[in-house]
């Protein structure tokens, strides 16, 4: 982003906000991270992109069995970063 605006002709701040939030690990977050080999999702899921990184099926599968048995109905902290692009027309 920081080269793509000033390449389209704008003034532009990125500017980045930090979130914090309490999350209840639920069955059905689970499935949206591990979802079967017929579901289609236009983003990636968590285990897909293991497989892309070079794990086996097989070790996806562990991950996926700890992450059930360890956080399934656990509520953690969940940290993310939400970025917002302010842009301005420089002409």
């Amino acid at each position: 982003m920081e080269t793509a605006v000033p390449e389209a002709g704008l003034a532009g701040q990125i500017i980045t906000e930090r979130q914090t939030e309490q999350w209840r690990i639920t069955p059905v977050y689970l499935s949206r991270w591990f979802p079967g080999e017929t579901v289609y999702q236009v983003k990636p899921a968590y285990g897909p992109r293991l497989l892309v990184g070079g794990l086996s099926v097989a070790e996806v599968g562990e991950v996926k069995e700890v992450y059930g048995c360890q956080l399934q109905n656990q509520t953690v902290t969940w940290h993310s970063v939400a970025a917002y692009l302010l842009v301005a027309n420089q002409s």
